[in-house]
C-alpha cells in the first residue's frame, strides 16, 4: 500500500488514497478506515488510476480524487450502505498533473497542479474549470500539490509545495472552505 491522502467523512471513517506503484499500471484504491481505528479495508474493488488527493464533496455523496497519471479528477459514488459505487472521471486536465483538491462552501472544487505551477477552481454545476492562480516562472506559486482552508472561518487557503518546504498563503481568496457539520472523530 502506498497511502496518500486523508479524508473524514461526518460519521468518523476515514478514506486513504492509495496511489498503487506510480507507474503505468493502473492499480491504485482507495481504503476505508472505520471510526476508532483499525485494519484498513480496499474501498473501491477495482483498481483506479493513481489516487492521490482526496475530499468529499459537501452532501457526502461522492469522495473525489486526483488521477494524478490519468490528468484528471474523478469520483466514486457513496452507495447508502457506504460502499463505493460508480467511478466517474469528472475533468480531464490534459497537460496537468494535479495533486490535490479541496472543496469551498460553495460546492467548488479546488485543484492544485503541480505541473504547471497552478491552481484551479472547478465548478461542477456548469463544468466550468477557471485558474485561480498561476506562475508559470514557479517563482511565487511553486509545485503546489495538497490545499487546505485555514482560519477562525476558513477563509485562508494554503497550498504545500511539492518542490520547496513551504506552504503558500492566500488570504480571502473570495470563498471560504468546506467545513464539516458534527464530525465524530
Amino acid at each position: 500500500m502506498s497511502a496518500n491522502t486523508p479524508v473524514f467523512d461526518r460519521s468518523g471513517n476515514m478514506y486513504v488514497s492509495d496511489t498503487g506503484s506510480w507507474s503505468e499500471k493502473i492499480d491504485g484504491h482507495i481504503c476505508r478506515i472505520p471510526p476508532g481505528g483499525g485494519a484498513a479495508e480496499l474501498w473501491t474493488a477495482a483498481p483506479i488510476d493513481t489516487p492521490n488527493g482526496i475530499a468529499i464533496d459537501p452532501e457526502e455523496k461522492f469522495i473525489y480524487y486526483v488521477e494524478t497519471w490519468g490528468n484528471s479528477i474523478a469520483r466514486v459514488a457513496i452507495k447508502k450502505d457506504g460502499s463505493a459505487g460508480d467511478v466517474e472521471r469528472v475533468v480531464h486536465m490534459p497537460r496537468h498533473i494535479p495533486d490535490g483538491v479541496a472543496f469551498d462552501e460553495d460546492g467548488h472544487l479546488w485543484i492544485a497542479c503541480h505541473r504547471p505551477d497552478k491552481i484551479c477552481v472547478f465548478d461542477l454545476a456548469t463544468r466550468r474549470l477557471e485558474v485561480f492562480a498561476e506562475d508559470w516562472q514557479g517563482e511565487a506559486l511553486r509545485g503546489p500539490c495538497h490545499l487546505a482552508f485555514a482560519g477562525p472561518t476558513r477563509e485562508i487557503l494554503l497550498a504545500s509545495s511539492l518542490d520547496k518546504a513551504t506552504v503558500h498563503r492566500f488570504d480571502n481568496p473570495g470563498v471560504r472552505g468546506l467545513r464539516l457539520n458534527n464530525p465524530k472523530l
